[in-house]
């Protein structure tokens, strides 16, 4: 295959197919029809002189020149789009969709300032926040997410680039008036008073473990991957919850307070992590937006 004279575009249909192995799922993927990618399998199996994929009720298999093109193929790509990326790199031309997977807490504090700032200088970029959970580590190494900001370290895949971009301190949140306004209160006095937490995969091992772990340990007396009935049990109870301190920032001070916890502190200033896939490390385009959100973070 002579890729001067060959439509480049057909590798990214290739590579689809060697990901999925269903010509269906392949057209969804590319936002495309099913026959249109049906007649570009048959274009590219005419110029590997090869079939590549051999049919079966379930999907396709793979031709030993398929394994081998789909163990190449997709590096190859994209280092070609690196090198496109950092010649005519720059943040108005970006567009397509990208996806950000953000745990909760910093899509309640950070996420619309993050949009703010990437549509301010890609304004025809289409942002995604999704949740971060527990297939966000595969789905950055296959590309469905673009990048993601959690927690840090993970134990994620070394195909994942990780860096600490910036600390949050955790506080006690409660309704206002359950303890003294100035008061440093004690893991003791927040598990008397019943606790309730975010569900948000890692924050979980962090933070949380605090309170689980402790001598006083109960279970929480309500757990969500939603912070809005969180903060109405806390509103019309005793509960706490460990936050990070931003988080009350957005909330009504009349309703609500935070106070500092005695202990143990070094547990509860919480690194913040940015993630994408390792090959991408040095684009110029992820390059710009770890700085920008680093930024936007601290």
């Amino acid at each position: 295959m002579n890729i001067n004279h060959d439509d480049l575009n057909l590798l990214k249909v290739l590579s689809m197919l060697l990901q999925e192995k269903n010509t269906k799922l392949a057209a969804e993927k590319l936002n495309a029809s099913q026959p249109a990618i049906s007649r570009s399998l048959a274009k590219i199996r005419n110029l590997f002189d090869d079939p590549l994929f051999i049919r079966h009720s379930r999907g396709l298999s793979l031709t030993p020149r398929g394994e081998k093109l789909a163990n190449s193929l997709p590096q190859a790509l994209t280092n070609l789009q690196l090198v496109l990326e950092d010649e005519l790199f720059n943040p108005a031309s970006l567009k397509g969709k990208f996806i950000i997977a953000m745990n909760g807490f910093l899509i309640e504090t950070h996420g619309h300032k993050i949009f703010e700032q990437i549509n301010k200088h890609s304004p025809a970029l289409e942002i995604e926040i999704h949740n971060y959970n527990s297939l966000s580590s595969s789905q950055l190494i296959n590309g469905d997410i673009d990048l993601a900001i959690n927690y840090y370290p993970l134990d994620v895949s070394k195909s994942i680039y990780q860096k600490q971009i910036a600390v949050s301190q955790f506080s006690a949140l409660s309704r206002y008036g359950n303890f003294k306004r100035d008061e440093k209160v004690s893991l003791k006095q927040i598990v008397e008073n019943k606790t309730v937490g975010l569900i948000a995969p890692e924050f979980n091992s962090l933070s949380m473990r605090v309170l689980l772990e402790s001598k006083w340990a109960k279970q929480p007396l309500l757990r969500s991957q939603n912070i809005n009935p969180l903060l109405e049990v806390i509103k019309n109870s005793n509960a706490v919850m460990l936050v990070p301190n931003e988080i009350f920032y957005k909330l009504d001070p009349t309703l609500f307070q935070l106070n500092t916890v005695k202990d143990p502190k070094h547990l509860l200033e919480v690194k913040v992590g940015i993630y994408y896939g390792h090959q991408y490390w040095q684009s110029s385009k992820y390059q710009w937006l770890e700085n920008l959100i680093t930024h936007n973070l601290c």
